[in-house]
């Protein structure tokens, strides 16, 4: 993924290259190239977002936390701080910054502590399951030869792919 190498150019030594590979992936969330849920699985990335107010030099401080605050939407991204050990890392933080930073903090830190289930509906999958689906056997699609086989209601997406290619 093209992000990769920006998020580690965010641990980087030197504040500037950290500041433009910061403001690289602001600009792709700002015109849609990535969107949160991409950022969400690179634990990387938070590591590098929490270290960055351990250099010498704190630029972006507010842009730092609102894409913080912006990817704690993501369960993956929870996840990733709270095994990071953010909830104390912020706690601490937070009476060193300017008040404002100190809101933006706070409603990171309310993130982190909401339940999956709190999660806003256009956050979460797009596939729901019941525990009849659970239960019931997949029905497996017959035709062409495929790479791998998956469940009928799960295919839908490849099926139509295929078919605009040209493919059956």
């Amino acid at each position: 993924m093209v992000v990769t190498g920006l998020i580690r150019k965010l641990g980087h030594p030197l504040a500037e290259i950290r500041e433009r590979a910061l403001r690289s992936i602001l600009c792709k969330l700002e015109h849609s190239l990535v969107c949160g849920a991409d950022l969400a699985p690179h634990r990387l990335l938070f590591l590098h977002l929490l270290e960055w107010f351990n250099f010498p030099s704190v630029p972006m401080k507010d842009e730092v936390l609102g894409l913080l605050s912006r990817l704690v939407k993501y369960p993956p991204a929870v996840q990733h701080l709270v095994d990071l050990g953010a909830v104390e890392f912020l706690s601490k933080l937070r009476p060193n910054v300017e008040p404002n930073l100190q809101a933006e903090i706070d409603g990171i830190l309310d993130g982190l502590f909401s339940l999956p289930s709190e999660v806003p509906e256009m956050y979460s999958s797009s596939y729901q399951t019941s525990q009849t689906e659970l239960l019931q056997q997949p029905e497996i699609l017959k035709g062409p030869p495929l790479l791998f086989s998956l469940p009928l209601r799960r295919r839908v997406g490849v099926v139509m792919v295929a078919e605009v290619l040209g493919a059956w």
